[in-house]
């Protein structure tokens, strides 16, 4: 008898926890980081945020303030920090970041050329993008893929694509360029979404979100970005920019 209530305690014990073990599986929300990496004087690493259904809602990178300072001031090249992932963020179709800092800043004459960082979200691999040529790419994107008001810079840029401008974005039209947000294609296919911002308006640690305007549809299926995000925690030193609101979408859809 004595052993049966022994056993009974155990099995009791056993059932707590496989309960607790199922309570905490059902509960998918929360913050996935990715790996470490160095940029400045500081760190930077990507995250996944996940709803209660696991689903992925928000995908970026967080950088420390410190990160700002002891970049680069030779601009006769853009300094590229690769920035992987989690794994668990390859659900949302995006492979891999990488964060590239421009001294001097980049054509266009006058609307890019300010110190600013290019903020990477790559769509294929990086074996992929490593086979993207410079020159004249007049692949056309058929109408359906382009992102409203977007046209053609028609020059790929090795290693990343022909990228793609907002046509009515204000530094087009008289205010100076702080930040934006660029489609990136090769060869017709989408291959990376790019938030730019300048270091001066970073400075000003900004709270900041805007719409991303969206194509009818995506030719590969994933999660796409509805709204871009800037801000600085100043309890943490960090900043944050991220693609917020994915929403998936089926090919051609």
């Amino acid at each position: 008898m004595k052993w049966n209530n022994q056993w009974k305690l155990a099995a009791f014990a056993a059932c707590v926890l496989l309960a607790a073990s199922c309570k905490k599986d059902n509960n998918k929300s929360g913050t996935i980081n990715g790996p470490q990496a160095a940029l400045g004087n500081g760190t930077m690493h990507s995250f996944l945020e996940k709803d209660s259904h696991g689903n992925p809602v928000s995908l970026g990178i967080k950088f420390s303030a410190s990160s700002l300072n002891g970049l680069s001031t030779d601009g006769s090249k853009e300094w590229m920090y690769p920035l992987e992932l989690p794994q668990e963020a390859k659900v949302t179709g995006l492979d891999h970041l990488e964060v590239d800092w421009n001294p001097w800043g980049h054509e266009p004459q006058g609307i890019y050329t300010f110190p600013h960082f290019d903020f990477h979200f790559y769509r294929v691999t990086k074996d992929e993008q490593a086979k993207v040529t410079p020159g004249p790419d007049n692949t056309p994107v058929p109408a359906m893929y382009q992102p409203k008001d977007y046209e053609s810079g028609v020059i790929a840029v090795p290693d990343m694509g022909v990228h793609w401008v907002d046509s009515l974005a204000p530094e087009f039209h008289g205010t100076k360029f702080t930040s934006t947000f660029i489609y990136g294609f090769y060869q017709g296919h989408l291959t990376f979404m790019e938030p730019m911002a300048t270091l001066e308006w970073l400075n000003t640690k900004p709270a900041f979100d805007a719409n991303i305007k969206q194509p009818q549809a995506f030719e590969k299926a994933g999660y796409y970005p509805i709204a871009i995000h800037y801000s600085y925690d100043s309890q943490a030193g960090e900043y944050t920019v991220s693609l917020n609101n994915l929403v998936w979408h089926d090919a051609g859809k």
